[in-house]
């Protein structure tokens, strides 16, 4: 907002329209319908160094995947997304929007998402996910 985008929250229940920019979708339970609509997203969170989004699931909704150079605790899905073309690194805030503008291109959206589809359909792939599910619900029991 403060350089000049038309900016709705989803979390604030501001609705996005014909004159909205960006749309910020943060409300977890409604993440997965996002990504599926979304050609591109970027993983909040990989600019600073705080809580990141869990990559792999805009990969399997076929979202192209930006990231900036912190990862947390998905440091090794964002590399192996990386290694294989599916997630594009932007290094800083100031490279975001050429970087953006280049995945709004179709064909080099839909690389990305094709790329990260092979990836998160790879057998380790899904055990890792399996693997956070288990030990997530096991923390939460014993919390």
């Amino acid at each position: 907002r403060s350089d000049g985008w038309n900016v709705a929250r989803r979390d604030a229940d501001e609705e996005p329209d014909e004159a909205t920019d960006i749309f910020v979708a943060d409300v977890p339970e409604e993440l997965g319908l996002y990504y599926r609509l979304a050609p591109v997203t970027f993983l909040g969170g990989t600019f600073a160094d705080t809580e990141v989004p869990v990559a792999i699931h805009a990969a399997t909704l076929g979202s192209a995947i930006l990231s900036g150079p912190f990862s947390g605790a998905e440091g090794e899905t964002l590399r192996r997304l990386r290694r294989g073309g599916a997630c594009r690194l932007v290094i800083d805030r100031a490279r975001l929007g050429a970087a953006l503008t280049e995945l709004l291109a179709p064909d080099r959206a839909a690389q990305l998402a094709l790329n990260a589809w092979d990836i998160a359909s790879d057998g380790t792939q899904v055990l890792e996910r399996l693997v956070r599910v288990v030990a997530e619900a096991l923390n939460t029991r014993a919390g």
